[in-house]
């Protein structure tokens, strides 16, 4: 396994929305499947390729994406400043243990208060949950 995480300017294409992991996460939450795949994979990059992002991607001894969590800076209106979990795929639980312990790292190293992501209750039900980070 090896994993990189890297600071990816706007423009750039993400390394971490890689098609066979998001057909995998698109085929698993029934949210995303009122677009066809290939919409919604193609619309999602592209504004990704938008974003000035972080991104951190681990692959297999073959190079194959196995976990992905791409975030951004952003301003929430709750918060303000904050990184924010973009999206995290992982077939394996567990997997982005690793991740989130980086995301508050840098938000540490970049002075940025607060960390956020969505986590899914049931389907089409979503909590928005925020993490205070110690500066």
């Amino acid at each position: 396994m090896s994993v990189e995480f890297y600071h990816k300017p706007k423009g750039f294409k993400s390394m971490g929305w890689n098609p066979s992991l998001v057909l995998w996460g698109w085929q698993q939450k029934e949210i995303f499947q009122h677009r066809r795949y290939l919409e919604f994979f193609l619309t999602t990059e592209d504004a990704l390729c938008n974003e000035e992002l972080y991104e951190w991607v681990e692959t297999n001894e073959r190079g194959v994406v196995q976990a992905s969590m791409i975030v951004a800076e952003d301003f929430d209106q709750h918060v303000g400043r904050c990184l924010s979990v973009r999206w995290a795929l992982t077939k394996e639980k567990g997997k982005l243990t690793k991740a989130y312990r980086k995301l508050y790292e840098l938000a540490k190293e970049l002075g940025i208060p607060f960390i956020c992501h969505t986590q899914e209750v049931s389907p089409y039900v979503y909590t928005m949950r925020y993490r205070k980070v110690k500066l």
